[in-house]
């Protein structure tokens, strides 16, 4: 009996629907059906969340008819799993999970695909080929990490954000990191890296899709900027991300692959014209979030583009289109910051110029209803109870966002380091979280305060979070040692991706692309907390398997850079 249920769902699985083989190849035709099945299921879930709660039985029936045949493709075969993962990657609103052990429907699919791995194609002497001296830094987070939450001040006081949190932290990087060991294994030829790159794009238009939903569902009304939607945060754009930050991060960490693939494509005028389409969708997208890390991010892929193309006559056009572009982020931080009801009442004003402004507008709660005309992404003028703002649409209760909005009392056992906001400063509220991570560090300099656990102790203005930096977060919870860790294994993947660049052939400009991304994702990373999001390490496990592969194109002793200037000297 159990064979023939094996026999038939094999069959399922090599169905055109899907049509995955042994050896990891998987048609456009079968990722775009995921993704689509994906979204459709999304869509309808996040609708149904919101009209009748969370935990209601529409809405776990709806996410578990969807999303539970996925799961058991990844369970059942890892490899399925892994593209399962990536093409979920944007759908970032997920089913709250205790503590924040996963962040979106990406982790849940990521951690069906490790659970079906052991369960049923680990072999013990498979560790062997899956570890790579690399990851040595991992390993080395983990237990910087863990030293950091076990050495903690905070042990065994009253807390907000218990120490369990901190052990959901570490876990969470378990997830991820493992995810990305597995999928840089399976990257072994150009032919699963193209598969890897197709996915991902092909999750990034399930991203667009759903953000020019937010973009029709929000821009109705004449003198506002739209209303809050689902899909809409007080004018910005956060498609499934719920929060603006982090989709403009997803756009930067895709854009690059896109125009890859402009310049691979050169020759084919529909291809090309395609990708570079798509290019500039997601640079204006980026614009729509009204992300000032994200804008960053887009400054350093501009500059980045016009070292690598060096105005070649094919790349002209786009070139110019792209600085044309750029101006329009002024555009969106001068649209009114207000909902269709305000504008219609007549009290809707200009925004100030945003990054010098004393509000965050992108958190800001509308003070008067908006007006719709239905849409299923809209806000009802009157929520149902429990739903009058974004944060009802949150993800887990440790997410970034989630400590922002909500201001439950402190315990007064736990000393606060509450600052106030300064008029005149730019963007007070994360100036004031930055000095307070730079506090904390220096009454715990070597282990810090504890993974995860710094919203203990830092509130601005109410808003209790991280130090909306990677870098000074990691410092304040983790301390020196932490910080060095994360460095060490950041200077390996920029390493690994230079060597990469200087041992590819001159035609192959993937290596710079991939660089592009670690630069300008890196350069985000300076002003907003990220290095826990699932498609980082897809990027992460990209860059590792390109080195190992170019390394073994060229062999062991070979001279990259000096080939190339060979070639160069040659043509």
């Amino acid at each position: 009996m159990s064979s023939l249920i094996s026999a038939n769902f094999q069959k399922i699985l090599n169905s055109s629907f899907f049509k995955i083989d042994d050896d990891f190849e998987i048609s456009s035709y079968a990722i775009l059906n995921i993704c689509l099945w994906a979204g459709i299921w999304y869509v309808l879930w996040i609708w149904i969340r919101w009209h009748h709660g969370a935990s209601s039985f529409h809405a776990l029936a709806t996410v578990t008819i969807g999303f539970l045949p996925l799961a058991l493709l990844a369970l059942w075969n890892y490899k399925y799993g892994l593209l399962i993962t990536i093409a979920t990657t944007p759908l970032f609103i997920a089913p709250t999970i205790p503590h924040s052990f996963t962040q979106g429907f990406g982790d849940l699919e990521a951690a069906c695909t490790i659970t079906g791995y052991f369960l049923r194609s680990f072999q013990s002497r498979e560790w062997r080929s899956l570890w790579k001296n690399n990851y040595i830094w991992l390993l080395a987070i983990l237990v910087a990490a863990s030293i950091s939450l076990i050495n903690s001040p905070l042990q065994g006081k009253t807390l907000r954000y218990g120490i369990k949190y901190g052990v959901a932290e570490i876990f969470g990087y378990i997830l991820v990191m493992t995810f990305m060991v597995l999928l840089s294994h399976e990257i072994k030829n150009r032919e699963k890296l193209e598969t890897i790159l197709q996915s991902t794009l092909a999750s990034l238009i399930t991203a667009i899709a759903l953000a020019v939903a937010g973009i029709w569902a929000s821009a109705i009304c004449v003198g506002g900027y739209g209303a809050q939607t689902m899909l809409t945060s007080n004018g910005y754009l956060i498609a499934s991300f719920d929060n603006p930050n982090y989709f403009s991060n997803f756009l930067i960490y895709t854009l690059p692959i896109s125009l890859y693939f402009s310049i691979k494509f050169s020759e084919h005028k529909w291809k090309k014209t395609g990708y570079q389409a798509l290019a500039l969708m997601q640079i204006l997208l980026v614009q729509a979030t009204g992300s000032r890390s994200g804008l960053i991010g887009l400054v350093a892929i501009y500059i980045g583009w016009l070292i690598i193309t060096r105005l070649r006559p094919k790349t002209r056009i786009f070139t110019a289109m792209f600085t044309l572009c750029l101006p329009l982020t002024l555009l969106v931080w001068w649209l009114p910051a207000c909902t269709c009801g305000e504008a219609q009442a007549g009290i809707c004003v200009p925004a100030q110029f945003l990054p010098f402004n004393n509000s965050d507008r992108a958190f800001s709660a509308p003070s008067i209803p908006s007006t719709n005309r239905g849409s299923v992404f809209s806000l009802p003028v009157s929520p149902p109870a429990g739903h009058g703002s974004l944060s009802s649409l949150s993800v887990a209760p440790t997410a970034i966002h989630d400590r922002a909005l909500s201001t439950p009392s402190i315990p007064d056992e736990v000393e606060q380091l509450t600052t106030k906001s300064q008029k005149g400063l730019t963007s007070p509220v994360r100036l004031g979280l930055l000095l307070n991570a730079v506090k904390v560090w220096k009454q715990n300099p070597f282990t810090g305060v504890g993974v995860g656990l710094l919203p203990n102790i830092s509130t601005v203005d109410h808003q209790v979070n991280r130090a909306h930096s990677v870098f000074l977060t990691t410092l304040a919870e983790q301390g020196i040692l932490g910080l060095m860790t994360w460095l060490g294994w950041l200077c390996t993947i920029g390493l690994s991706l230079w060597r990469a660049r200087a041992s590819s052939n001159i035609t192959d400009s993937l290596p710079s692309f991939l660089l592009l991304t670690y630069v300008s994702a890196g350069t985000q990373a300076l002003f907003f907390d990220q290095n826990r999001v699932i498609w980082l390490w897809q990027f992460s496990a990209i860059a590792i398997a390109v080195y190992v592969m170019t390394q073994r194109e060229q062999g062991p002793h070979s001279n990259g850079m000096a080939r190339q200037v060979k070639q160069i000297l040659h043509a």
